[in-house]
């Protein structure tokens, strides 16, 4: 949340990420529940409406007239005054935000023999057993989902470190990406587990005006400028198609060379930014395109002017990750103070893993133990 601001007799305020931070990043409940206020504020099933003079009175959803549904527990975005459990937010249903998600909620009854007692995966992948007297059994895994979208990126940075040349592909292998993902989720739980001062670090996440969160290196987005020749003239399909019809534009703009390029990168659409009497463009990629590639071979179109990846980085951790002959080496960095200008204060640590072996490697000038991430 945006702890910049306080709230009531509150004195001190929190840290403020500017973005959604990944599942785990923060203490989960009593149930085990990470994330239940802040973050994203979550849809309910309950309609919205003005009170609650016409709830059902036996506890159900009310789903009458729902073109708006209650928004509970506040986003990233949100202050302290807007996380509070009694806060009733809204909003349409068919509107789409970056700091609105929903809640998830199984319903269960309690069984008469308690060895079938019923059970339900949390938002941290913990799994919740409540026996017939209500009493709620919580079982932490090997694997959190944190860790598991730390690895999705991590896997991706290591297949693209790996793709040095067009002949390689422009977009990494699915099943390979996947193999490796899985290796690196169980590489970080141990490493987590050995050193759990370390649980707090994840990937470093960042974002830049006006669009959703994003992670370096895993979001297929490039910012492209034309020479004036070419620039009106995509500019002119770009957003005559979307006037037309209403959605996201994905080509062609008619040129050959930029359109086969498009196709290629898995192009998902194309948009125009105009400020100081300036046109640029902004091409959403395939998710995992290896844009170092990418911005090689739109560097080399005629008509393309310049061409470099969009992100605004924020303070916080990050996780590198090499492989071994016989494991992996894991970089874990905490950076704060300015970093979308380059980060004042700076902390690296260095892990060897091996199998079921995690050794911490000490690095000259290396803190004996972390700050806390700065968020």
């Amino acid at each position: 949340y945006d702890g910049t601001f306080t709230y009531g007799a509150a004195r001190d305020g929190g840290y403020y990420r500017g973005a959604v931070a990944p599942v785990g990043s923060f203490a989960p409940n009593r149930w085990g529940v990470h994330d239940a206020h802040g973050n994203v504020g979550e849809w309910v099933q309950d309609c919205w409406h003005d009170s609650y003079a016409s709830a059902p009175l036996e506890g159900k959803a009310s789903e009458d007239d729902c073109a708006a549904r209650v928004l509970r527990g506040g986003g990233w975005s949100d202050g302290p005054h807007g996380i509070r459990a009694s806060r009733r937010g809204l909003d349409r249903v068919d509107d789409r935000e970056n700091y609105h998600g929903f809640r998830v909620v199984r319903t269960i009854a309690s069984p008469a023999d308690p060895a079938a007692a019923p059970s339900m995966v949390l938002a941290n992948d913990a799994e919740a057993t409540i026996d017939g007297a209500g009493a709620v059994a919580v079982r932490k895994p090997s694997r959190s989902l944190a860790d598991a979208a730390d690895a999705d990126v991590l896997a991706l940075r290591v297949l693209h470190s790996e793709m040095h040349d067009e002949a390689l592909g422009l977009l990494p292998d699915e099943a390979r990406l996947a193999e490796l993902s899985s290796e690196l989720a169980d590489v970080l739980s141990r490493l987590k587990e050995a050193y759990p001062e370390f649980a707090r670090f994840h990937v470093r996440s960042g974002r830049f005006p006006g669009l959703s969160p994003i992670l370096p290196n895993a979001f297929g987005l490039l910012r492209v400028g034309f020479y004036d020749e070419f620039a009106p003239v995509i500019q002119d399909v770009v957003q005559a198609a979307t006037n037309v019809r209403g959605d996201r534009f994905d080509g062609p703009t008619g040129h050959v060379a930029f359109d086969r390029l498009n196709e290629r990168m898995g192009l998902r659409h194309i948009d125009v930014w105009e400020g100081l009497g300036d046109v640029w463009f902004t091409l959403h990629l395939h998710e995992n395109a290896n844009l170092d590639i990418a911005v090689r071979l739109y560097s080399a179109i005629d008509v393309v002017e310049w061409v470099h990846p969009v992100a605004l980085f924020l303070d916080g951790s990050d996780i590198a990750a090499r492989p071994t002959a016989e494991g992996w080496l894991i970089w874990i960095f905490n950076r704060w103070g300015d970093c979308p200008s380059g980060c004042i204060n700076k902390e690296r640590f260095l892990f060897d893993v091996r199998g079921e072996t995690v050794e911490r490697v000490h690095m000259e000038g290396e803190p004996e133990s972390p700050s806390l991430p700065r968020y």
